[in-house]
This record gives structure tokens, sequence and C-alpha cells, in this order.
């Protein structure tokens, strides 16, 4: 479908083509997007400075007191742009020469509140409208006109309101929120209500954002940063943000609310300067932050809801591979991958999820799940419980030991004595006893591997299990 002049009269753009989207079948998609998106996997934007850029018979209350906007919003854009570039098959130009002709253009008015115009087939479409009484002068993160400029983006490619049904219905009212999308109006009530006003906007595009903008426009054809490996990291007390020990975003409050959206290589969460107890999921769409329960209203150190995003597919390239836990008694989930799960301090509970993982307990009493897949698991030190379930796989418990206090729960096989086990002596890791678990209501089978252990060891030390 191709952009006409429509009845608000000429425009000095070039023909812009624009699509129909399809609905997918799934809410958490379908309740973002709009009925079109642009045709072209090349965007282009601008600023323009003067009214002609617009046209004639351009809508009055959209031109009056018309603005260039300053330095900082054509930089924050520009930001926003290369963001949006890592997770979409999207290439974005500046129009600097003939600014007129961009496809989406961005200056302020006198319109009462940021505003823009979704693709369609008027020669307003992709605009997009900032307040000149507002204040976008200092830009900080995750502040109100920060905010605005990301969302009104948003609306220029083809992202609408969840709250508005739209051509294909609204999003699951659990979802609208801005845990999910820069999109929604409504706060992160499970988080923010704490009386932290300061917290109420995203630092960055959300899960939602990247799994709908990929369903419009598909994701990356290549990844720049392939195969490069990240360690990400954050400052509890302050906010600031690090990749690789390098400052990656300075906040400009002192709380964390953010998407990582990285693009391959094997990526660390490092959580180790956090001291209260955090719940850190690696899943896609998952949220790490500090329990609520542990934070005080109106306290703003250690706030943190750090986010994965979600893909159609769920491309491993986006996935998170590791995190490190901090001090407190952590709950830690990983995803489909291969994971690396580090408790740290405190009496943390580990899930692997699925894939083949390596989940270490460090200090504390731990619980270490490895889930499907075939896991290495370590306790570390304290009295630690490895649970074990039917359809798990090969597992491997690299330090346990006799009278440690450790205890492995079988109880999902229904097996009642050590009796009820084959176990074999193999020669394995330098000496090691598998186990051959098989659940007696036919919910499927898995093996054990028990490192420096003999059968007759094993055998010698029923309390050892949980049946």
């Amino acid at each position: 479908m191709t952009r006409a002049n429509n009845a608000f009269g000429a425009d000095v753009r070039n023909e812009m083509s624009i699509a129909n989207n399809i609905p997918t079948g799934n809410r958490a998609i379908d309740g973002l997007i709009h009925q079109y998106k642009w045709s072209s996997n090349i965007i282009t934007y601008s600023f323009p400075s003067s009214l002609s850029d617009y046209g004639d018979n351009y809508p009055i209350d959209y031109i009056a007191d018309f603005k260039g906007v300053a330095k900082g919003v054509k930089e924050k854009a520009r930001e926003f742009f290369r963001e949006i570039e890592k997770v979409i098959n999207v290439k974005f130009y500046e129009y600097e020469a003939d600014p007129g002709r961009a496809i989406i253009r961005i200056a302020q008015s006198r319109v009462k509140n940021p505003c823009a115009y979704l693709p369609d087939t008027h020669h307003c479409a992709g605009d997009v409208w900032l307040p000149i009484t507002d204040d976008y002068c200092e830009l900080n993160e995750g502040g109100f006109e920060h905010h605005a400029i990301r969302h009104e983006i948003g609306h220029a490619l083809g992202l609408k309101h969840p709250h508005d049904s739209g051509a294909f219905g609204t999003l699951p009212q659990e979802q609208d929120s801005s845990r999910f999308t820069v999109m929604s109006y409504n706060t992160y009530r499970d988080y923010w209500s704490l009386g932290c006003s300061r917290g109420e906007h995203p630092q960055s595009f959300m899960p939602l954002d990247v799994l709908a903008l990929q369903a419009l426009y598909g994701p990356p054809a290549l990844s720049p940063n392939s195969g490069i490996d990240s360690l990400y990291s954050w400052d509890p007390l302050k906010g600031h943000s690090f990749r690789d020990g390098q400052y990656r975003k300075k906040a400009s409050g002192d709380y964390v609310f953010e998407t990582i959206v990285d693009d391959g290589g094997w990526d660390t969460f490092d959580f180790s300067n956090f001291t209260r107890d955090l719940n850190i999921d690696l899943r896609p769409g998952g949220a790490s932050h500090v329990m609520p329960r542990f934070l005080k209203y109106g306290e703003t150190a250690e706030q943190m809801v750090v986010c994965t995003p979600m893909s159609p597919r769920d491309d491993p390239r986006f996935f998170i591979e590791a995190a490190i836990g901090g001090a407190g008694n952590d709950a830690m989930k990983g995803n489909c991958g291969p994971n690396h799960l580090r408790g740290g301090g405190g009496h943390d509970r580990i899930n692997g999820y699925a894939g083949d993982d390596r989940l270490e307990g460090d200090d504390g009493d731990d619980v270490l799940w490895g889930g499907r897949g075939d896991d290495f698991m370590a306790g570390g030190t304290g009295r630690n419980l490895f649970y074990i379930t039917p359809g798990d796989g090969h597992d491997v418990i690299e330090d346990f030991k006799r009278g440690s206090g450790n205890v492995i729960d079988l109880r999902r096989f229904g097996i009642t004595a050590p009796e009820d086990v084959k176990m074999l002596d193999t020669p394995a890791f330098g000496g090691s006893v598998t186990l051959h678990l098989v659940a007696f209501n036919g919910e499927g089978e898995a093996k054990l591997t028990l490192i420096g252990m003999t059968v007759q060891e094993v055998r010698a030390d029923p309390a050892m299990f949980l049946f």
C-alpha cells in the first residue's frame, strides 16, 4: 500500500510505502501492533528546523509555535534508533540536507502532550511532536522527557498503546505495565508502588517492545557483536550500569529499570554487589530484581529491575547465559539454553530450567535443580539439597560427600529405599558412582553421577536421600 495525499494537502516527502500487519494469534504481540507498518527495511528520520519541511495545510494544532528540537533531543533520538537497530532488521538513516523528506520527523510545538502519528497513508504519518512547554534540555535516564521520546518513536514505527483495542485487540491486563512495554501508561505496580516515583519510567525498550518490533520488521539479519562475551554489572547504590567494567549508562537517579539486549557471545549478569535477596530470571522476558518485601517505602537503595528480551522464536542470540548472585538469599532461574548460575552468599534456590547447565551454590545452604538437560552441580559450603526429577537427563554432582549434611531429593521417582536404585561404580571423573533412576509411576527416568563416591558408600548412607 502506498501512502497518498489526503485532505491535509500536499506533502513534501517522497512516496512512502506501508504494509498491512497480520495478527499473529499471540496477544503479547497483537496487543501492541498497529494495523500498518512501514514496508521498507530502510527508515529515514530527521529533525526539521523549518515549517516548510512539512508542506502545505498541515494541521495547525501541531505546527503552532513550531520549534526545532535541541541538540540533546537529537542525540537521544539517535541513541534510541541505534538501540532499535540491534533488535530488528531495519537500518535508520538521518536526513540532514532535506529533513522534510524523512519518514520520521521529530520537532516541538504547542501540543499539550507528546504525540506521534502511526504508519498510515496520510502525510502526517510518522511525525513526532514534543511540547515546547516541557524541558527537553536535560534528558535524564528514566525521566519523563527521556521516556516520552522513546515512547513516541515506538508509535512512529507502528507500536500502539496496549490498552487501545486497535485492529488486533488489547494486551493482557497483567502485561499492561512499564515492566513489559514502554507503550503502557501504567507503572510497574508490583515494584514501584513502594513509593519509588523516580523508577516509574524504563531506561530502555522493554521485553514486549522487542517482541512486537521483531514481529513487525523481523530480527536483525546480522549481529555486529556476535561472538563477543559480555559481563553486565550494576552499582546498587547509585544505579550506574557497566559492561565489562566500563560505564555503559550513568544513571541520573539511583535505580535501574532496563532490558538488556545483547547480540551474541557468552553473557553474564553479575549481581555480586547486591546485599539483599534477589529474584534472578534469565528466561525470555524474565525480570531480575530485589525481592520487593525487602524494600522499604520511599527507599531507593538497591532498587533494580533488569529484564531479558523476548523474540518471536526465542532467538538464542538474545539470551543471557550466566548469572552471579549477591550476598542475600537469591532465587535464580536459567533459560532453555546452557547456563552457568552461581548463587554467591546466602541460602539460594537455583533452577537451571532447561539445557545443559552448571550450577554452583557457593556459600550457604542452597537448593539446586538442574532441570531438563545434562547438568553439573556443586553445592559449595553449607548443607545443600539437590533436586532430581524424572526426565532431568544425566546430572553430575561434583562435591557430594558423606557426612556433609547434603541431601538428594528423589521423591518424584516414588523410590522408597536405596535398594530400589540401580547403582554402578564408574571410572568417569577419576572414580564415581552413577545412579540410574526410574520413576515407579512411569513419568520417566534420569541418571545421576556422584564424583568421588562408590556404590558401597552410597548404600551405607541412606540418610543422604529423601524418598
